[in-house]
């Protein structure tokens, strides 16, 4: 009788190990053949194994429990065992499920015990083992045979038909950096990537299963450890970041000026190449009047420029203060005296992308100031005045100013030297 008996798993370094207890018994017993009677058996085989719970279990992402499982529940059922026994002048084969009894013939002597398990599709092979026994006849042998399985050829590592995909999406205009994609194993636990993406004003708070507004409450943290986000083998999840506003109107802006802006919404960017239009949700003002460390009243165009009334384009409304810039210093190129006011925003600190604020904007900077007076450094000092970037849409000699004063806006002569005050959008 072959009969195999129990099953236990072990770990050496990078090998998982599970022994099969094999007992093979012999009988007295005779047939007929050229060399007379001969001591034959029934073989068993038993592949019902003990309580899986028990004793396939592994501390290891990357090795599968024995036998391996099907959303947590354990298909030892469903494991097909190729036995094969060489000895006694010939070589016996039987193939099985696991939880199968077989019976065959077996003839004392040395056998040569060959034992292969595969996964349910019946191609991956998930371990094998040999051994060698000297069946005696009219008792019970038993052989051990340790079945060896490599993790780094887990054929479920990567396996479409075991695993699918992670993926993660910023969900916000503006961001940067990357989060990887990751596989994952239907059945096993992983943490999640941990999040690569920035955002500037912004505080990333977690993965949501769906596209969030801001500073809705998120699914999972960062790097939380989830596991069958899909029950389905070969498809991908995408988790979407959910962010909180860093800043308010007041606070240090990261260009080293004040917020005074917030749209939770957010407002569009507009730039002389739409597609380079960008979502934004802060407006910040520079530290200090332009020029940066001389403080200056400047004209918008001096009226010997050939160019005095033809700046044509420039819009009043929030988000339209980066293009009016674009397009003034455009229509200035080649001009010995240029666009004083808008240059000098532009230059102010190019690396943070200041610009001369819109009508619109400018408007936005007063109401802040008349609320929290002080706060914007230099607005309560000198001259109560400060260009725009609008045009006057009639009267093209003229732009759109702000008085800081009485709140009013008014147009006035581009060359007439009037305040600056650089602002960012982001």
């Amino acid at each position: 009788m072959i009969k195999i008996k129990r099953c236990s798993l072990l770990v050496i370094g990078s090998v998982v190990l599970f022994s099969l207890i094999i007992t093979l018994s012999s009988c007295s017993g005779g047939f007929a053949g050229s060399g007379g009677a001969m001591a034959t058996g029934t073989v068993l085989i038993n592949l019902s194994g003990s309580s899986p719970s028990a004793i396939f279990s592994v501390s290891s992402r990357n090795a599968i429990p024995w036998p391996p499982n099907d959303e947590g529940n354990y298909i030892l059922d469903k494991i097909d065992f190729v036995i094969t026994l060489t000895g006694g002048g010939g070589t016996k084969r039987f193939e099985a499920k696991g939880e199968e009894n077989i019976r065959a013939a077996v003839s004392a002597g040395w056998w040569d015990v060959n034992v292969k398990a595969y996964y349910p599709d019946k191609n991956t092979l998930y371990a094998e083992g040999n051994d060698r026994v000297d069946v005696k006849a009219e008792q019970n042998n038993s052989v051990t045979v340790i079945m060896n399985r490599a993790f780094k050829d887990d054929p479920f590592e990567d396996d479409p038909a075991t695993t699918y995909t992670v993926t993660f999406n910023a969900n916000i205009a503006g961001a940067a950096g990357t989060t990887a994609i990751q596989t994952h194993t239907i059945g096993q636990t992983q943490a999640l990537t941990l999040n690569g993406f920035i955002r500037e004003g912004f505080t990333f708070i977690g993965w949501s299963t769906t596209a969030q507004a801001i500073g809705s409450t998120p699914t999972y943290t960062n790097g939380e450890s989830v596991s069958d986000l899909s029950p389905t083998a070969g498809s991908n999840v995408t988790l979407y970041a959910v962010w909180d506003f860093a800043l308010e109107a007041g606070d240090p802006g990261p260009g080293g000026g004040i917020i005074f802006y917030v749209a939770p919404a957010g407002f569009t960017v507009q730039m002389v190449n739409p597609a380079d239009n960008y979502t934004a949700y802060y407006l910040e003002a520079a530290p200090s009047d332009a020029p940066n460390g001389a403080p200056a009243t400047l004209v918008w165009i001096p009226n010997t420029s050939g160019v005095y009334n033809d700046v044509l384009g420039t819009s009043e409304a929030i988000g339209e203060g980066r293009k009016n810039t674009a397009l003034i210093l455009a229509a200035v190129a080649g001009e010995p005296a240029g666009a004083p006011a808008a240059n000098a925003c532009n230059i102010y600190d190019s690396t943070n992308n200041w610009f001369l604020p819109s009508k619109g904007e400018l408007y936005e900077m007063y109401n802040f100031h008349a609320a929290y007076p002080g706060l914007i450094p230099g607005l309560t000092a000198f001259y109560y005045l400060y260009w725009s970037s609008s045009s006057h849409s009639v009267e093209t000699n003229f732009a759109w100013v702000q008085d800081f004063d009485t709140g009013t806006q008014e147009y006035s002569d581009k060359n007439g030297p009037t305040w600056v005050r650089p602002i960012r959008a982001f």
